[in-house]
């Protein structure tokens, strides 16, 4: 060392003063060397620090409590700056329980940044919403998601400050960020319930009502607004005393609705279950109950309004109904019945005293077996054996009797019953007297006979009339030599053979309104092709259905055929070795359909029904319209003529 050189050194002493008390000091002790490096001289100096190390002693002590509190807070606390990166200065123990890194690979970014954790959906909402409170020097508080280090998504809540500027000249934060992943999830929960009560509640075909002991409205659905068509700036008071005062008005008795709602709020334990008639018609059944919490304290009162008027209108109508048939059932003239399975009467209506004449009444045959009705146990057999088959009957016609031993003509219409297993166990029906009515058809049927014998007489004389004018004709025919006179007496001769063809079928047939077609048509063209001379030569084909039309259409058909069948005997073959004549009838739904064809000559095209001088296809045209019909002619391979009409 050089001549004269000082060298300093401290140290640090504890000791106890007179009287006991700890103290500490500071020796400051300066030497001095010679050219050899020897000391030459030393200069101590003392110091009491005690109240320096006291201070120190109590900043340490408090680091250590804010470092375990710190470590202990469940959340992290950070100082970093305001930079892309979040970059950390100082963060708490509690970042390993947050995040999953430690503490030191956050620090400075050294192993990964907190803007990384981060959820990169929320990174900008982040640092935006930061930003916007650094610029208004505020805190601001924010919660977003991370990503901890096993990929866990978290939610945090942050809350930070501006504290100071960096030599960067970048502003410091520091702050807090804490767990709430479980209160997140506990609000999507509650969220989801709410929701999922919320559907509930305005899904219900009733409307719900809550109120509180103080009148304030908790719950109300839409089903309430709308039963009671309240205007939505009254259903968002949550005063429920204003509701009540627009509604009573709707019904038909408003101080006695108001009255109800006191009485209910005074007496909170009470339930109540009454109807209430509105203005409209509408009647709704109200409901109302005390709601009470776990401990039984009453927090409100719920009310329920269920629209039940189609439900007393049915009602109504049920009613009336039961008024109804309780009177037809007891006036009614014929019997109502039920019989069990066994024979029992079950009930029987009153009027059993009409149709037996007075001598049973309901309360006589009510428990008796039905077996003593019968005049003959076969009837019963035979009934109940119809009626087990086919389950039902209909005017099944039988003999009942009465006290005195004399029978009377029924006609039960009944029905079998089931039990829930599908085993028989009643017949309902009813019984109707028919003595009147049998007498009646007796006496009808006596006159029918009387009828059909005269008509069989009538039918029988026409014909033999038309036979002399038939007779009369043909005898002035053979004295006359002209040609056109003859021709004319024969066409009227062929025309009222027609009729007699008819006539007989009458006189013949048991139904003197309707008769078969092919009954009548089909000898009446043998009858009328028969009457040439050249009838051997020309081949009759028939294709007849076989159903039925009334005397009146079938007397002008047979004119009409009478006409085209002689048309086409007279002029269809001239010069010709042979014919073929197809003639067909048919019935399709409600069309009626004759075709009568021939495959001679052909019809002229001059001649047609509207314009022909000839008296036969005039009156053929004449006889169409009376049936109401029509008719065409084809001409093609020879003469086709189709008559239709409907019935």
């Amino acid at each position: 060392m050089a001549l004269g050189e000082e060298v300093s050194d401290t140290v640090e002493y504890e000791i106890l003063d007179k009287d006991g008390k700890l103290r500490y000091v500071q020796l400051i002790n300066k030497m001095i060397y010679n050219a050899e490096g020897r000391v030459v001289a030393s200069d101590v100096v003392a110091h009491e620090i005690t109240e320096r190390k006291m201070m120190e002693i109590a900043l340490k002590e408090n680091e250590r409590k804010i470092r375990t509190i710190l470590g202990n807070v469940p959340g992290m606390v950070y100082r970093c700056s305001n930079n892309c990166g979040w970059t950390m200065d100082y963060i708490s123990e509690g970042a390993f329980y947050l995040t999953g890194y430690h503490p030191d690979g956050l620090l400075n970014n050294s192993f990964i940044a907190y803007a990384g954790l981060i959820h990169e959906d929320d990174q900008p909402y982040v640092w935006n919403k930061i930003q916007d409170a650094i610029s208004r020097n505020g805190d601001w508080e924010i919660e977003y998601r991370i990503l901890a280090a096993d990929n866990i998504e978290k939610w945090v809540l942050e809350r930070g400050r501006i504290v100071g500027i960096d030599s960067d000249g970048k502003e410091i934060l520091e702050g807090f960020i804490t767990d709430i992943t479980g209160r997140k999830q506990s609000e999507e929960s509650l969220r989801n319930k709410s929701a999922l009560f919320e559907s509930l509640l305005n899904s219900s075909i009733d409307g719900i009502l809550i109120v509180d002991n103080r009148g304030k409205k908790i719950v109300q659905n839409n089903r309430t607004i709308e039963l009671w068509k309240i205007p939505q700036h009254i259903a968002d008071i949550d005063d429920d005393r204003m509701q009540v005062k627009h509604v009573m008005h709707m019904t038909k008795a408003p101080e006695q609705f108001v009255e109800k709602i006191e009485y209910l709020y005074n007496h909170q334990d009470e339930t109540s279950r009454d109807e209430i008639e509105l203005i409209d018609g509408t009647v709704l059944d109200r409901y109302s109950a005390p709601v009470l919490d776990s401990d039984g304290i009453c927090y409100g009162r719920i009310w329920l309004f269920h629209d039940i008027t189609e439900n007393k209108r049915a009602g109504e109508q049920i009613r009336r109904r039961e008024e109804k048939y309780r009177s037809i059932f007891e006036n009614i003239q014929d019997c109502y019945y039920e019989v069990s399975i066994e024979g029992t009467i079950i009930e029987i209506s009153p009027s059993i005293e009409i149709i037996s004449n007075g001598q049973y009444s309901r309360n006589d045959l009510i428990g008796t077996s039905m077996d003593d009705l019968y005049n003959n146990i076969n009837d019963r057999d035979a009934f109940l054996s119809v009626i087990m088959e086919r389950e039902s009957v209909v005017d099944f016609e039988i003999f009942l009797k009465n006290k005195d031993g004399h029978s009377f003509p029924c006609t039960i219409s009944s029905k079998l019953y089931y039990d829930a297993h599908g085993s028989p166990v009643k017949i309902i029906g009813s019984i109707r007297n028919i003595s009147e009515r049998k007498s009646a058809e007796n006496k009808i049927q006596s006159l029918l006979n009387e009828k059909e014998l005269i008509l069989k007489e009538v039918h029988h004389r026409i014909k033999n009339n038309m036979n002399t004018i038939y007779g009369v004709l043909a005898l002035h025919k053979e004295k006359l030599n002209d040609p056109v006179s003859v021709a004319a007496l024969e066409d009227a001769g062929s025309r009222i053979q027609s009729m007699m063809v008819l006539y007989d079928k009458l006189y013949r047939s048991s139904d003197f309104i309707e008769i078969s077609v092919a009954t009548y048509l089909s000898p009446l063209v043998d009858e009328i092709v028969g009457n040439f001379p050249n009838s051997d030569s020309v081949r009759i084909e028939k294709n007849i259905d076989d159903f039925v039309l009334d005397v009146k259409r079938l007397q002008s058909l047979g004119i009409i055929i009478n006409e085209l069948l002689t048309n086409i005997m007279k002029y269809a073959f001239t010069g010709r070795s042979g014919g073929l004549i197809i003639f067909s009838a048919s019935l399709k739904g409600t069309a009626v359909s004759f075709i009568i064809q021939d495959n001679g000559n052909g019809i002229p095209e001059s001649i047609d029904f509207k314009n022909s001088n000839g008296f036969g296809l005039m009156l053929v045209e004449m006889l169409i319209r009376q049936i109401g019909g029509k008719i065409t002619i084809e001409r093609i391979a020879g003469t086709k003529f189709i008559l239709e009409f409907e019935l």
